[in-house]
């Protein structure tokens, strides 16, 4: 896992990535919608954030892209959008995952939680996701990218 990770942090696929090997840049493409986020047809929505308020979350995205949801239908709607909801039934929502997941998507859908990446990897290789961080994007971005919240 170490030997991935050094790879996919440190390695670029394509000439503009400085890392993302042998998939793509995660920064490189949050960089590319982070320059653009101003912009009215364009809405960044942090996983942490639906996390401390999935219904406010929900109401927020539902407003912006102009829905109109009855009130009586809100509480089915969020319960639906729960962690624990999706886990309980997970090709509901992302298909058959065999092919892509050992596990499919009951390993797919996971623990729910955001950061936990930081118990895994050790202290060189967040020193390298340190390092890619600061060579890729800006520190608004990456403050973002981090710890959610208004941009």
């Amino acid at each position: 896992m170490h030997a991935r990770w050094r790879d996919w942090i440190g390695r670029g696929w394509f000439d503009w990535e400085s890392d993302g090997y042998p998939w793509w840049s995660h920064l490189h493409h949050l960089k590319t919608w982070w320059e653009f986020r101003h912009l009215s047809n364009i809405r960044l929505v942090h996983y942490a954030d639906l996390l401390g308020d999935l219904e406010g979350g929900m109401r927020s995205i539902a407003d912006y892209l102009g829905l109109s949801i009855p009130e009586e239908r809100w509480p089915h709607v969020v319960d639906a959008c729960r962690f624990e909801t999706v886990k309980r039934d997970p090709e509901k929502v992302t298909g058959d995952m065999s092919r892509s997941f050992k596990g499919g998507a009951q390993s797919f859908i996971n623990k729910g939680t955001n950061g936990r990446w930081r118990g895994v990897l050790n202290a060189e290789d967040l020193a390298l996701y340190d390092a890619a961080m600061k060579r890729t994007l800006p520190p608004d971005c990456a403050r973002w990218m981090e710890n959610g919240g208004p941009y």
